[in-house]
């Protein structure tokens, strides 16, 4: 199962609903992580960052969408 998180769209949002490490966690128990590019940015954590824990780096929130069984966000959609 692929858990997704989008890049926040809400102005003066810079949280992400997903760090590195927490993504390496989740990927420990079995779950497959997608990120948006630069949905880090904004909390200090880079693309390199997420890919470095195994965290598939995707162009696009419709990319996301597509490919994650699950979304989650700081903000609703």
């Amino acid at each position: 199962m692929k858990i997704g998180t989008p890049k926040e769209i809400y102005n003066d949002e810079n949280r992400v609903a997903i760090t590195p490490d927490s993504a390496r966690q989740l990927h420990k128990l079995g779950f497959g992580y997608i990120v948006q590019k630069d949905a880090g940015s904004a909390s200090g954590f880079s693309n390199e960052l997420y890919r470095e824990a195994g965290v598939e780096i995707v162009d696009s929130a419709a990319a996301l969408f597509k490919a994650a069984d699950i979304v989650i966000k700081v903000r609703p959609l």
